[in-house]
């Protein structure tokens, strides 16, 4: 019996984003308005997530949780990945990585040009810093509250450069104002050429206000690095409004990506300093380094630029080596290989690829962007978020009596008070673990 040829890898794509549509919330096949379809969020939508029964997450922050949706999508990229990985890796996933950025891009509000996709928030907040070009002087301002390892970044750059670091303590209840008033005056006190900002901190959550302090950045002449590790998701983020010099963030912390996605934003300016922690295929020497606002050119790469270090250039009839023996081939539609497609800039040709690796959760990145929709879209989601948020702040206020004098300030609890909660509440409440029993 004669066996049919597989389908393309977008033949399958399109299969596996009707089985995605089939098995999502049930809220995404309503037709019924957003006030109503809220009434399915909470624990009436933990169906569509893969927790053990009887777990409880108190932790979404730290590693996030990709819906059932999205990691079938994921593990079928996969599947496809091992069944043909040359056609795959070197040929259709780089085709498709410009429309996966395009879509975050929307996410956040910002040119494509402007966003490369990395593992991580730490991985983005390496590269930005460690492409600067620090001098005897320059100083790089963080808070008490930034989260430990970018702190350890910063001791790191600050012991390998001139580099010095100046942390500025917060302590909660304050206000915006103090805040302000407190960066302020470091500007004032001259050579901070970096500002680590968060959108929310990791411990405690809250959110800062770094629309106002990107302005003031950008009023002294010092660089704004904005770590949204936290932001993509949680509260809306348009770029485009704010800009600031750098921001990065996680997709898998509360965009329901897969594991090991997130975003790095470059102002257009800045773009031709960075460098990836990595350097591979896409490396091209960096000009000079740039300062805030500056304007030099991002360049683009040229199809005899795209090499495979051996001085074999990849060619319009496919990547070099590459092996596609049954089944119609991808449609690649210009010469690609490891690297990034011709005529995108040196910064997206940087981080186009790190050499072999699983790139199946950057494809079901995607699926996450259509599972949002289908909950109907982050407007509903914020909203349910910011009212989440209130109820959640009455309800620790009343666990904790009249210690709170507002209801949405955060509290640290007792593991013993949790039990007292219902589940909504327990979003953005930091948990002094005294003692905690075995998870399993």
């Amino acid at each position: 019996m004669t066996q049919s040829a597989p389908a393309p890898p977008e033949a399958r794509a399109d299969r596996n984003a009707e089985a995605a549509n089939s098995e999502g919330p049930a809220i995404g096949r309503s037709k019924q308005p957003d006030a109503v379809k809220e009434h399915y969020f909470g624990p009436r939508l933990q169906a569509e997530f893969c927790f053990a029964p009887g777990f409880r997450p108190l932790n979404h922050g730290s590693y996030g949780a990709p819906p059932k949706a999205v990691v079938a999508a994921q593990r079928s990229w996969a599947d496809q990945a091992e069944g043909r990985p040359d056609a795959f890796l070197r040929m259709y996933f780089p085709a498709q990585l410009p429309k996966i950025r395009s879509l975050v891009a929307d996410v956040v509000k910002c040119d494509r040009e402007d966003l490369v996709l990395v593992p991580n928030a730490t991985t983005a907040m390496n590269a930005v810093l460690r492409s600067q070009s620090f001098a005897t002087g320059d100083r790089i301002v963080y808070f008490s509250t930034t989260y430990a390892a970018i702190k350890k970044l910063v001791h790191f750059v600050c012991q390998t450069t001139p580099a010095e670091s100046v942390c500025i303590e917060l302590t909660y209840p304050t206000t915006t104002a103090a805040i302000l008033r407190a960066v302020e005056a470091e500007l004032l006190r001259g050579g901070v050429k970096v500002a680590i900002i968060d959108t929310i901190s990791s411990m405690p959550a809250l959110r800062l206000p770094f629309e106002k302090l990107i302005g003031l950045c950008r009023q002294h002449g010092c660089l704004s690095l904005i770590d949204g590790a936290h932001g993509v998701g949680a509260i809306p983020i348009d770029l485009k409004a704010w800009h600031p010099d750098y921001f990065t963030s996680n997709l898998h912390k509360w965009y329901f990506a897969p594991r090991a996605t997130a975003l790095l934003y470059v102002a257009r300016g800045l773009q031709p300093a960075m460098q990836s922690p990595v350097i591979s295929h896409g490396w091209n020497p960096a000009p000079a380094h740039t300062t805030a606002g500056g304007g030099t050119s991002n360049g683009t790469v040229s199809s005899t630029q795209i090499s495979d270090g051996g001085g074999a250039d990849w060619n319009a009839a496919g990547a070099m080596g590459c092996n596609v023996d049954e089944g119609p081939e991808p449609d690649v539609g210009a010469p690609i290989g490891f690297g990034p497609l011709p005529g995108h800039s040196a910064f997206e040709a940087t981080f186009s690829g790190h050499g072999t690796a699983d790139v199946s959760q950057v494809m079901a990145v995607r699926d996450a962007v259509e599972f949002r929709r289908r909950c109907g879209g982050d407007d509903v989601i914020f909203n349910y978020l910011r009212r989440l948020a209130v109820e959640g702040g009455a309800v620790t206020a009343r666990v904790r009596g009249p210690a709170l004098s507002r209801p949405a300030h955060l509290c640290i609890l007792q593991l013993r008070s949790l039990a007292k909660m219902p589940p909504c509440a327990l979003n953005g409440i930091a948990v002094r673990n005294e003692r905690v029993k075995s998870w399993s």
